[in-house]
């Protein structure tokens, strides 16, 4: 992947759905701040997208999708159970958990605190966050002769709870799919080290630095 410059709203559109609608404001020189998102991702989620960003790997022309920011869980797990010949122990594993490398903290625009991540930040200490999400698929959960808006409630309220269970993020909310209406992914914040039962700085920087996850 090489840079992009977005300098504009228009390119700032490409990285999500287009099926989706959303807010965005440019912060100066510095980039835009993303919102209200219909669908995909919690309208109560913010993302800060960076004028100095990347491309598509297809075409240097084109930026990256929001969407390829997030690799599947299980498969690290996977790589570094090959690499170690060690079973990595976590309460994650088999959820089909996707993650994504950023920082996730406060903003405040306009006056109001929002829950935001802003893709691959410039933080001078090093600190990361990873934004997680699950595809909970609520048509299992619907009794007979309810409705998807049921099926949707039912499916986000048990999904938020297991995982505040397991993790108990600071953040954690919940947004339609785009791809079926009965399916809903449930979003939430952690550190790196909060995957593993056992904590292990080295297990984060290699999440972090191995080519076939960190892709940027």
């Amino acid at each position: 992947m090489g840079k992009f410059a977005l300098g504009e709203e228009k390119l700032v559109r490409q990285i999500f759905p287009s099926v989706i609608t959303m807010d965005i404001a440019a912060l100066g020189s510095n980039g835009f701040f993303v919102s209200n998102f219909s669908a995909m991702y919690p309208k109560n989620l913010s993302i800060f997208v960076p004028i100095d960003y990347v491309t598509n790997r297809m075409s240097s022309s084109i930026p990256a999708e929001f969407e390829s920011f997030f690799h599947p869980l299980d498969e690290f797990l996977s790589y570094f159970g090959r690499l170690t010949e060690e079973q990595v122990p976590t309460a994650l594993k088999g959820r089909n958990v996707e993650y994504a490398i950023g920082k996730f903290s406060d903003f405040e625009y306009k006056g109001k605190k929002h829950d935001t991540f802003a893709i691959m930040p410039k933080s001078p200490n090093g600190a990361v966050s990873l934004l997680c999400r699950q595809l909970v698929h609520g048509d299992k959960l619907i009794p007979e002769g309810e409705t998807s808006q049921l099926c949707d409630a039912m499916a986000a309220g048990k999904a938020v709870s297991e995982i505040r269970g397991i993790i108990y993020p600071s953040y954690i909310s919940s947004a339609k799919s785009c791809l079926d209406e009965n399916d809903v992914y449930v979003y939430w914040n952690m550190s790196p080290t909060q995957v593993f039962n056992n904590p292990d700085l080295a297990l984060a920087e290699l999440m972090l630095s191995t080519p076939q996850y960190f892709h940027l």
